[in-house]
């Protein structure tokens, strides 16, 4: 996260809501305008944003879950709306225990937390404080950033109203948030299914295709490009077009990709295939390629190939070919993810993608669970691993130990039990990373290097 670009960037589903009244002293308001409502017909949810206030660009934020719309009254206080699929209905008593606990990890302050009922809907409010650009919460920022979280809990997803802007800003801005939030009129959770798999459909706001979703790490698309392409194409007149946009070093730090999440009420308990034609130019210092994941209740990974973990990854220079990824869907599953990525140099175009359901003759390519043999360890030694560590990107992990297992708590997700390679070195089932932990010359554990998409990634000691 930088303070050139307003990324707001909050791991998985910790959010929260503000109510009937403002927790702010009051300000003028900025007056809603009725002529302006925004209207998603896409999520089936309107209002009306502040009459002064203008559309924000879409690329420059980022948020867990579908973008919906922006507005800013100046360059660094933002009112962002989007969506994330939860599968399920999520109570907003459980969604406020899970922002409380994420702010708690990534240092911030809660100044005000509170559950009730707003438009007729069940919600949950949060105000944050801490480190930030003004724009964004950062762990390295040096402006005292605030974040006001109203988010509607629904059937199968959470629509957040998400207001950011620098502390002292705040009392300013409260008395517009919530003549927004007045205006709020929701719908059910409309079916999420594929779209635009053959990047046909115009861009949209965002300068992304229609329906889909730009993936990658909060500084990525610093250095890669994620656009429709007239010009290469396998079928149609379009294709979508990844490219490294800075030094192979900045692409390899991160990657992009395209993403779409849909139901999986047509492929609960059946074997997925998802096939799609792509192209590759000079990627000499990465790889690239499909990828699909089925997620479990409370975001856990069932299933994932991104062909790199399959050892399938594509490198070079290539013409179009066809590939595919195969999946098996289980039961519990709560969505199908999918689409394309690129991770490194040079560019990559993906077309005419097509998902389907196949019998079992044809092979998985992907794991239903991730690492190897559990290895027999003195369970004793956990001791030494408990505490907080914080990554040089600021990712905080916590790790605990319960009844001999050793746990794993990041900002906003569930808690993960990872298993003993080695004495020093711990993986995850439900996802390709593990842990090894480092001691210090007096024996003491001070370090972590996360092990993920083939990098090493240092964090020390915060407790």
């Amino acid at each position: 996260m930088t303070a050139a670009k307003k990324y707001t960037v909050i791991m998985l589903a910790g959010l929260g809501l503000l109510l009937n009244v403002p927790w702010a002293p009051a300000q003028p308001a900025s007056r809603p305008a009725a002529d302006k409502l925004y209207v998603d017909a896409r999520y089936d949810f309107k209002f009306v944003p502040p009459a002064d206030w203008k559309k924000g660009n879409l690329a420059e934020y980022r948020v867990p879950g579908t973008l919906c719309a922006a507005w800013t009254p100046d360059s660094t206080t933002s009112l962002t709306v989007f969506v994330q699929a939860t599968g399920k209905a999520i109570p907003a008593t459980e969604l406020l225990d899970q922002r409380v606990k994420a702010a708690e990890q990534s240092g911030a302050e809660v100044r005000k937390q509170k559950v009730g009922t707003m438009g007729g809907r069940e919600a949950m409010a949060v105000i944050l404080v801490g480190k930030g650009t003004g724009g964004a919460m950062a762990a390295n920022g040096d402006v005292s950033t605030a974040q006001q979280w109203v988010a509607y809990p629904r059937e199968k997803d959470v629509v957040v109203f998400l207001l950011t802007t620098p502390e002292a800003d705040l009392e300013k801005h409260a008395a517009t948030f919530k003549a927004v939030l007045k205006t709020v009129e929701l719908g059910p959770t409309p079916a999420r299914r594929a779209q635009n798999l053959d990047f046909e459909a115009p861009a949209g706001p965002d300068g992304l295709p229609e329906g889909w979703l730009g993936w990658g790490g909060p500084a990525d698309r610093e250095h890669y490009e994620l656009v429709p392409d007239k010009e290469v194409f396998f079928g149609g007149q379009h294709s979508g077009r990844l490219k490294c946009t800075s030094t192979a070093e900045a692409c390899l730090e991160g990657f992009c990709g395209y993403g779409q999440s849909i139901d999986t009420d047509e492929y609960r308990g059946k074997r997925v295939r998802l096939n799609g034609w792509l192209r590759t130019q000079n990627v000499r210092r990465g790889w690239a390629g499909l990828w699909l994941r089925v997620d479990g209740p409370d975001g856990l990974e069932l299933a994932f190939d991104n062909m790199q973990s399959s050892g399938r990854a594509l490198r070079g220079t290539r013409d179009w070919k066809k590939y595919e990824v195969v999946l098996d869907v289980p039961a519990e599953a709560v969505a199908v993810v999918y689409g394309a990525l690129l991770s490194g140099d040079g560019t990559a175009w993906v077309d005419d993608l097509s998902l389907e359901t196949v019998d079992e003759k044809v092979p998985v390519t992907g794991k239903g669970s991730f690492g190897g043999k559990v290895a027999p360890i003195d369970r004793r030694i956990l001791d030494d691993y408990v505490g907080k560590f914080r990554l040089d990107s600021g990712t905080v992990f916590e790790f605990v130990k319960e009844d001999d297992r050793l746990m794993v708590l990041q900002e906003g997700a569930p808690k993960i039990e990872i298993y003993p390679e080695s004495d020093t070195t711990f993986f995850y089932k439900v996802v390709d990373a593990k842990f090894t932990f480092v001691r210090n010359a007096q024996g003491k554990v001070d370090r972590i290097i996360l092990h993920q998409f083939g990098k090493k990634l240092p964090g020390k000691r915060i407790d």
